[in-house]
């Protein structure tokens, strides 16, 4: 069956097609109070006015961004650690060197107390205080690399006021200047300012 354009108007029943943006907005429900105004839509700049393309980018872009950010916080952890690491390295050098150098230096007073006594044998005299120089150069050249911390600076710093005087104390070691006691103890100093 076929409908002619001019028969009569076709029944509201099955036609849902919605009415023209032209037409009259519905007629006002007695007894109701009249509505606000719909809020402004906002800004250019409001998430709502952008358009899909810009949205899509946005939404990638965020968590490219706090990646990137994370990411940054990591690598500077790794770097830390890193310098960590090798302060902790050089520290443990100048340790070393350090127990090298206060070990000579014992020994030093030790063994040269008998050949200093007696008065003879100076060629181990010698040889053990040659033996203590070589550690203290090694002391020396690790501290050149020594991290620069507030408390190897201050125990260097009284380590260095103390270590002139073992020019004299060996000059006047075990003699009526100083006594094998006193002797000791100019030693003991050096190695424990």
């Amino acid at each position: 069956m076929r409908r002619s354009k001019n028969g009569p108007e076709p029944s509201a029943r099955g036609n849902f097609t919605p009415p023209p943006r032209g037409a009259a907005p519905a007629p006002p429900v007695p007894g109701s109070e009249p509505s606000a105004p719909p809020p402004p839509s906002g800004s250019r700049l409001s998430p709502r006015n952008w358009r899909v393309p810009t949205r899509l980018n946005a939404i990638l872009l965020i968590p490219v961004v706090v990646g990137l950010v994370m990411g940054g916080f990591q690598v500077k952890s790794s770097i830390d650690t890193w310098q960590n690491a090798e302060d902790a390295e050089k520290t443990a050098r100048l340790v070393q060197a350090a127990l090298n150098y206060g070990d000579a230096l014992y020994v030093e007073r030790d063994s040269s107390a008998a050949p200093l006594l007696l008065g003879n044998d100076k060629a181990t005299v010698t040889a053990l205080r040659k033996n203590t120089d070589q550690a203290a150069d090694a002391f020396d050249a690790a501290a050149q690399n020594m991290p620069q911390t507030a408390g190897l600076k201050r125990r260097l710093k009284l380590f260095r006021a103390e270590e002139p005087t073992l020019q004299s104390l060996r000059a006047a070691a075990y003699t009526t200047k100083l006594t094998g006691v006193q002797t000791e103890e100019g030693y003991t100093e050096i190695a424990h300012p």
